[in-house]
């Protein structure tokens, strides 16, 4: 991973952790950050999470390539991110099954792989970039949209857009709603929407 011209601020004190207003060069694209960790002692969830960054101009599917050659992104271009994290936890391995996020993903001028070559999905939760690439990788598939799917699959294997947005929400009910899956092309204009039922994934063992 490539990072240059980091600039911010950072602030640790005994139960707070605040990487405020940081300014990043992330693989030549501009990147900005603000995360904080909060711990409260004698709560039911002690650790207060926020994390939002936006990055413009990122090329993920190049990104992805860098991190598994082997792997095919569903989607080359440039994208505009924005990504949040926020909410309570009981315990810092539980990050996964508690908080809560909203993505929201626009890019233009790209092409869309709708059948790809492999489906060799990477599984990685050290950063947010990875969560931003899988999202770009499994969408419209994977339990929503294969209606949809299977009817454009006749018109075009790649699709040249001129225009796409990905907006992704989970929910208090830790669900995760795809409140908008929007691609536009010369040919075809391709809409869904869906929902992603939680599945728990076992914890780390962390605590204070």
């Amino acid at each position: 991973m490539s990072y240059q011209d980091i600039r911010g601020e950072l602030i640790i004190d005994d139960n707070t952790f605040h990487a405020k207003d940081l300014r990043i060069k992330f693989h030549n694209s501009p990147m900005k950050l603000d995360t904080r960790l909060e711990f409260t002692d004698k709560q039911a969830r002690p650790y207060d999470i926020q994390f939002k960054t936006s990055l413009a101009q990122f090329k993920i599917g190049d990104f992805l390539k860098e991190l598994n050659p082997k792997h095919v992104p569903r989607a080359d271009g440039v994208f505009d991110v924005n990504f949040e994290i926020f909410g309570d936890v009981s315990n810092l391995g539980q990050w996964r099954n508690e908080l809560l996020f909203n993505l929201l993903i626009e890019g233009r001028d790209g092409v869309y792989h709708l059948i790809p070559a492999n489906d060799i999905m990477m599984r990685s939760s050290g950063t947010a970039m990875v969560i931003v690439g899988e999202v770009v990788s499994v969408l419209p598939t994977s339990g929503f949209g294969l209606g949809i799917v299977n009817r454009v699959i006749h018109f075009a294997k790649d699709i040249d857009y001129d225009f796409i947005r990905m907006h992704l929400v989970r929910n208090k009910d830790l669900n995760t709603t795809i409140k908008e899956f929007n691609i536009v092309s010369p040919e075809l204009h391709l809409i869904a929407t869906g929902e992603f039922h939680l599945k728990k994934i076992p914890a780390y063992s962390i605590s204070p």
